[in-house]
């Protein structure tokens, strides 16, 4: 798979629309860049050695305050031994507040199709039980 056709699979359904979730959304990407290095061991230097970064900016990249390009992710993918949809895996509902969901639900079912309301309508009523 390319990397054009992985990130139109894999990552431009999870972009959100607005740049309050784009904050949140690199905060939670670095926790799990974070959590996966914590898990297999090296330091924040020694990561940072083996992909070829300053250790400052990995760390800003875990604190979710840098912005790490599609290569960069890769080398943190194969740094950290891990395939690249693996850095994606997180809930990103985990780091929103009440308000900023409600928002999303709104936006989401604004922008969904006539025919699919009524079985957003039925999801929802299950979920909500």
């Amino acid at each position: 798979m390319s990397v054009r056709e992985f990130i139109r699979q894999n990552v431009v359904s999870i972009l959100p629309l607005n740049c309050e979730a784009v904050m949140d959304d690199r905060k939670l990407l670095g926790k799990r860049i974070k959590g996966l290095r914590k898990s297999k061991g090296p330091t924040q230097e020694r990561l940072a050695e083996i992909i070829d970064i300053n250790a400052k900016y990995l760390a800003g990249i875990e604190r979710g305050e840098a912005n790490p390009t599609l290569a960069l992710l890769q080398r943190l993918s194969t740094g950290l031994e891990v395939p690249l949809p693996e850095l994606f895996q997180y809930r990103p509902e985990e780091g929103y507040q009440p308000a900023q969901l409600r928002r999303r639900l709104d936006q989401m079912v604004n922008e969904a199709r006539d025919g699919e309301l009524p079985r957003l309508t039925r999801i929802f009523e299950a979920l909500l039980r």
